[in-house]
Parts: C-alpha cells; structure tokens; sequence
C-alpha cells in the first residue's frame, strides 16, 4: 500500500505574483511531502478561486504538486488541501469572514501546521 503524508506548513492567499486578477486569485498552499517514508520537503501547489467568491463554499481549482512527480493521489490531496485552505479562510478561519461576505484579501500569509495521511493510488501529482 502507498501512503502519502502532508505536513502543511501554511499559505499566502490570492497573490499577484501567481496571476491574481479581478476574475480569479490564485493562492499558493506550502507543504512537505512524505511518501512511504520518502521526504520531499519544500514543495507548493497553486489554489485557483473566483475572485470574490464565497471562501466556505465555493469551488477551488487544486493545481499539481510542484517539483514533485512520483505516484500519488490527486483526488485525495485535493480534498485535504482544500479543507486546510477553508481552516485558514473564510468562516471559522485565522480570519473569520462570515457567510456570504464578499471581501478580498490579498497577500495574506497563514502559518499553521496541519498533517493528514492518505492512501496513494498510483496516479501522478498532475492537477489542473
């Protein structure tokens, strides 16, 4: 069995640098990776939202794991990157922003660690 393990170590969101505009904010999500007992330390994915979009709810874009291109589960990564992105933004968040709240922010960055662990399924670390 293939296991993946995330320490995330934090986020800075909706930065220009990355392509942010007045239709998308693009924020990058930093992160170690630990595959059956491999580290691969340093690496970030890029998270793409609707420029003003609801932060609880609204769909995220996961791009691919960055420097990283060994078996993996995109699937499952882009649901534990999203939960830990929605535990920085939005309602309940380092910075809460109630629900329906139309704010941007830009260049925040969040320090938090968060580790999750997943079973790999093979695939490449190939987002959008």
């Amino acid at each position: 069995m293939l296991t993946i393990t995330v320490h995330f170590t934090g986020c800075i969101q909706d930065v220009q640098e990355f392509g942010s505009d007045d239709e998308h904010a693009f924020s990058r999500v930093a992160f170690d990776l630990e595959v059956n007992g491999t580290m691969h330390r340093d690496l970030h994915v890029v998270v793409k939202q609707t420029a003003g979009s609801d932060y609880a709810t609204s769909p995220l874009e996961v791009g691919h794991v960055a420097d990283y291109h060994g078996p993996f589960n995109h699937d499952a990564f882009q649901r534990e990157v999203e939960s830990y992105y929605r535990s920085l933004v939005g309602e309940g968040g380092m910075i809460a922003v109630g629900p329906g709240a139309r704010v941007r922010m830009r260049d925040i960055q969040y320090i938090r660690s968060r580790t999750v662990t997943f079973e790999g399924d093979g695939g490449s670390s190939r987002g959008w």
